[in-house]
């Protein structure tokens, strides 16, 4: 009785884990377009992109979050504790004259896409990944 307890008990904690894996499956494109959509001091905002730029194994999410964070520093200035919001910046900048300012509006809209079209996927974010990387999966028998 008490191993039958055990296996029982080992079996709750693996779907526990597939669960939460679950959960968290694609959890920094969803991170991005709450930081694409929210209103925070723009310290804040670069604090989350280069958070996420250090966390997300997904190269692309990596370098549009660091280039996102530049460009951010950039326009900004030293102006860091007003607020913004990426999502109104892009629309703004969209039809600027300003050639920087019209190129960060195409970026945050182009993350915005990609960050929407992975997690429509029906993959899960490490299959999404490991097929980047070559990986194919094995051939059904």
């Amino acid at each position: 009785m008490l191993h039958f307890a055990v296996i029982n008990d080992s079996e709750s904690q693996t779907s526990k884990g597939m669960e939460m894996r679950k959960a968290d499956d694609k959890k920094e494109y969803k991170t991005m377009l709450k930081v694409l959509d929210a209103e925070a001091s723009v310290a804040a905002t670069l604090n989350k992109l280069s958070q996420l730029a250090i966390e997300t194994e997904d190269e692309f999410l990596k370098k549009a979050s660091a280039g996102l964070a530049s460009s951010l520093r950039s326009i900004a200035g030293m102006n860091t504790s007003a607020k913004t919001r990426l999502q109104s910046m892009a629309s703004g900048f969209a039809k600027s004259d300003d050639l920087r300012r019209k190129k960060f509006s195409e970026a945050i809209t182009l993350v915005l896409n990609y960050c929407k079209e992975i997690i429509a996927e029906e993959e899960p974010q490490w299959q999404i990944l490991a097929r980047r990387a070559g990986w194919t999966p094995p051939a059904a028998q």
